[in-house]
């Protein structure tokens, strides 16, 4: 981890929480979101540190043995939603140790705006939508101050996308515009973290990062929350900018091995095209992945990718069953994607199938109707989850709704994770004659029945290439089959 600035004059401290204290992931990613804040406003001139206790798998204590030695200005804490109550829990115990403005923010926040402060006085800040512009903003208010006085306060109102607390009066100013020209920003600073700490179960090359080429969705699945935050309008970075950020951590880090991270990155083919090009043009030779939908990929674009390095694509495929995908407003065919997982073979490229199990309306059967599926597909990979309803998607308001919510707050409680490994920490729909209970069941049920079979297993060792991709595969297994 580098000091950006020593504990005397720093003016940010980021923190990434872990999911769970004490705990630490066998894979996991840079994170993303904090870094473009900290390198936004390292760019203005702030002193900024980042930690990233996620990672490292710290406890409470061990924490607070690190923040305690830091003097910030400004305490950044990002959430995202199974992160919240862990963030509740340092920020009042970072209160408590040094003398420090706190702010929250990320999905949950732009998701939940003011709920957070209702649950602690510790926390001063939300931040909601996208951070850089109104932190920014935020820091240049603070500066030379030692407490929210009302002087302050008159100055905290002119800042859009921030919520605070004033004579004990939650106040939600105006939502800040979104970012339209991402190009303005500057590149996420690896240097600000240690890079060799991540790590991916399908990693080629190491070291690796991820990055992000686009803010926004223009899809509505009902499980999703990434709206909130960045939006329904698609902004793409330009593809030479994407490439410039390539080429830096290509020379400056050693990266050879990326995972895009945009939910939708085939999206524009136009731009995919050029991206491709660019890439080629300069000769970086990379390994990436990237995450797509089944009906935003085709055969020229997949010749496209494979030539420019990519090797795998992550296809958010979410069930085996035509009336589930319907019921999440996935607006795709079963026919789609046996079309796009035998197109991504042809251009030799592996995939990896993401899948939920207890959407609205999911039954035991429709649940192995798509543990059959996965199998039929000739994928190379799967992560089944149990669903959750995420604070105010679709989903979440349905459940209410319709009281299979096994609680409207559950994320601000612990709750044991009874899933464990790669997937998600708990499913919390109760739906009618398929609990919570039955759904984790019936997601180990699917790993055991996809990795368990004596020819999928050979070819994956037939496909070893190193020592190193043998010990992510013990590792990946050990995560899926015991999380631990």
């Amino acid at each position: 981890m580098l000091n950006t600035a020593d504990g005397s004059n720093l003016d940010v401290l980021f923190i990434y929480p872990p999911t769970e204290l004490g705990k630490k992931p066998k894979f996991s990613y840079p994170p993303l979101g904090i870094l473009y804040l900290a390198s936004f406003l390292k760019e203005k001139g702030f002193k900024v540190k980042v930690i990233d206790f996620e990672v490292k798998g710290h406890s409470l204590s061990q924490i607070m043995d690190i923040v305690s030695g830091e003097k910030p200005l400004l305490t950044c804490i990002s959430i995202m939603t199974p992160q919240a109550v862990s963030c509740l829990e340092i920020a009042e115990a970072v209160k408590k140790k040094i003398k420090t403005f706190i702010a929250v923010g990320g999905p949950h926040i732009s998701s939940t705006r003011e709920e957070i402060l209702r649950f602690t006085d510790a926390i001063d800040f939300a931040v909601y939508q996208e951070g850089e512009h109104t932190l920014h903003e935020l820091l240049k208010c603070l500066k030379g101050k030692d407490e929210l006085k009302d002087g302050l306060g008159d100055d905290l109102n002119k800042v859009k996308g921030l919520i605070y607390k004033r004579d004990r009066e939650i106040i939600r100013n105006l939502p800040r515009e979104r970012i339209a020209d991402l190009d303005e920003l500057p590149f996420p600073d690896l240097g600000m973290i240690d890079i060799g700490d991540y790590d991916s179960y399908y990693a080629k090359t190491l070291p690796l990062t991820s990055m992000v080429c686009s803010r926004g969705c223009p899809y509505q699945c009902s499980f999703c929350d990434q709206y909130a935050t960045h939006g329904r309008v698609l902004r793409l970075r330009s593809p030479e900018n994407v490439v410039d950020e390539i080429e830096k951590n290509y020379h400056g880090y050693g990266i050879k091995q990326i995972v895009f991270k945009d939910s939708t990155f085939t999206v524009n083919k136009d731009w995919i095209k050029k991206l491709c090009e660019e890439i080629g043009r300069r000769k970086l030779k990379i390994n990436w992945v990237c995450n797509t939908r089944v009906d935003h990929i085709d055969d020229e674009l997949l010749g496209q990718i494979s030539s420019a390095g990519c090797y795998m694509i992550q296809l958010c495929i979410e069930s085996g069953s035509q009336k589930i995908l319907d019921n999440i407003n996935k607006n795709i065919r079963i026919p789609q994607i046996v079309d796009a997982v035998k197109l991504c073979k042809k251009h030799d490229i592996k995939v990896c199938g993401y899948f939920m199990i207890g959407n609205p309306g999911e039954t035991k059967e429709t649940a192995e109707e798509s543990i059959r599926f996965a199998k039929s597909l000739g994928l190379d990979y799967v992560l089944f989850c149990v669903t959750v309803a995420y604070p105010n998607t679709e989903l979440y308001n349905w459940a209410v709704k319709n009281n299979v919510l096994s609680d409207k707050l559950w994320y601000m409680k612990k709750i044991p994770n009874k899933a464990r490994g790669v997937r998600t920490l708990i499913g919390n729909l109760n739906l009618s004659g398929f609990p919570v209970e039955e759904q984790i069941r019936m997601v180990k049920k699917a790993d055991r029945l996809f990795y368990l079979r004596f020819g999928y297993i050979l070819k994956r060792i037939m496909s070893i290439s190193s020592p190193g991709e043998l010990k992510r595969i013990i590792k990946s297994a050990k995560e899926v089959f015991f999380g631990s």
